[in-house]
């Protein structure tokens, strides 16, 4: 008794076929999906250099490596990461610059151990910022300048000190800048918050949220509450401390990387 469809020959062709051709268009359709995958990553990433192109420029300057103990080091590797985080998801980021990193230092050994590390959308030099930018574009933030930064103009080049030394170093930065001759500053910490025994050394990535921040809203009091670690005691416009928040305590790890530009 002869049966129809699978049960022939000629009936288990025709679903064979039938199988290869849907396993085909399931392989298809993945493969368009894969592609248009990657070319949203392709504009993303044009998009996200383009917005870097029209902020600042900020320099992390990883030349103080000889100063800091290995774990110190390892502390700053952490923030250079994070510095990497905020600025890739920021609205307005700014063009950022790891300059000094040599071929042969602990900071590029570290950074190439981190996954995705190569891919990373920024420059990483190992000439300094004096080497890579016309001096008179540069100005190095330090807590020790006199000069108070108020605005970041996307023609300069900030420098943040990459140092974490628990305040051990202090001065360092401002020496090397008066050193080279190029312009220092801080920012306006003092201006809207009531400091106290608040430290004004700033982690590294802190300083680069602040810029960062800064560049989306120009409002200096949401961009302090919202990058400054711990609670704050912000001066209202009459010179009077806000008693709705607490001095925070003292200072984050990274010495030279505070304040100003």
């Amino acid at each position: 008794r002869g049966g129809k469809g699978a049960d022939t020959p000629a009936g288990g062709a025709a679903e064979g076929r039938e199988g290869q051709a849907d396993a085909a268009k399931v392989a298809a359709d993945k493969e368009a999906a894969k592609q248009a995958r990657a070319l949203r990553r392709v504009k993303e990433l044009e998009d996200f250099k383009a917005r870097c192109a029209q902020g600042a420029t900020v320099v992390i300057d990883c030349e103080w490596e000889d100063h800091m103990t290995d774990r110190e080091q390892k502390s700053f590797v952490q923030q250079l990461m994070y510095c990497y985080g905020a600025n890739r998801s920021a609205s307005r980021p700014v063009r950022l610059v790891y300059t000094g990193v040599t071929a042969d230092s602990n900071t590029g050994a570290r950074l190439r151990k981190m996954s995705g590390y190569e891919s990373w959308p920024l420059e990483v030099r190992e000439d300094t910022y004096i080497e890579a930018f016309p001096k008179e574009r540069l100005g190095y933030l330090t807590a020790d300048a006199d000069t108070v930064l108020h605005a970041f103009d996307r023609e300069k080049v900030y420098i943040i000190g990459g140092i974490v030394d628990h305040n051990r170093l202090k001065g360092n930065t401002l020496s090397k800048a008066e050193e080279q001759g190029i312009a220092v500053a801080q920012l306006p910490l003092a201006e809207h918050i009531e400091m106290g025994s608040f430290s004004r050394v700033l982690a590294v990535n802190h300083v680069l949220s602040i810029v960062v921040e800064h560049q989306a809203t120009g409002d200096w009091r949401k961009v302090l509450d919202k990058c400054i670690p711990g609670r704050k005691r912000f001066i209202e416009a009459g010179g009077s401390a806000d008693a709705g928040a607490a001095a925070a305590p003292g200072g984050t790890e990274a010495g030279g990387a505070a304040q100003g530009a």
